[in-house]
């Protein structure tokens, strides 16, 4: 049960409550769990912030206490070999020489916004991507023909058996 401290508007979520509470924010609890440990609601917790300011610091401190302890666990985890945790190590302590390349960089190019294109830009990006897919399935077309795995010389569609395109024997 919630110790009251007498005479304040905070009856229940008094000096011992609030250390229980950062304590639990320092291991790793998050806002509104933390306030439930202690036996508040967090509104009562948001409602001593605002009148408090300097709590706000006091649970950001006591927050970042729990992010340490994680930063130095993957730390210790990278320098035992661990590739993922080295990678991420390196993308957020140093990012200017540590990139994920695989992660597409906004240009700022909004030419390919659908949303603000125009009909006839949407039109004529269609076009576009049609050529270039025939364009890629001819070439693949050709790989097969020359590596013997289509032998379909007069260029027709694939005979199919029940639904599925088939390759026919050579004969």
């Amino acid at each position: 049960m919630a110790r009251k401290a007498v005479g304040t508007k905070f009856l229940k979520f008094g000096e011992i409550e609030r250390a229980a509470y950062l304590e639990l924010r320092s291991n790793g609890v998050g806002k509104m769990m933390a306030a439930k440990g202690v036996g508040v609601d967090y509104s009562t917790v948001a409602q001593y912030r605002a009148a408090n300011p300097e709590w706000d610091e006091f649970d950001r401190k006591a927050a970042g206490e729990a992010n340490e302890q994680v930063s130095n666990a993957m730390f210790q985890t990278a320098l035992k070999g661990n590739v993922t945790a080295q990678q991420v190590w390196l993308y957020n302590r140093d990012p200017d020489n540590w990139k994920d390349r695989r992660t597409p960089k906004d240009s700022g190019d909004e030419s390919f916004d659908l949303a603000r294109m125009s009909e006839e830009e949407r039109r004529e990006l269609r076009q576009a991507l049609n050529k270039a897919f025939a364009v890629e399935a001819q070439e693949s077309v050709g790989r097969l023909r020359s590596n013997g795995i289509l032998p379909h010389e007069a260029g027709g569609v694939l005979p199919r058996q029940n639904g599925h395109h088939v390759m026919e024997p050579d004969r």
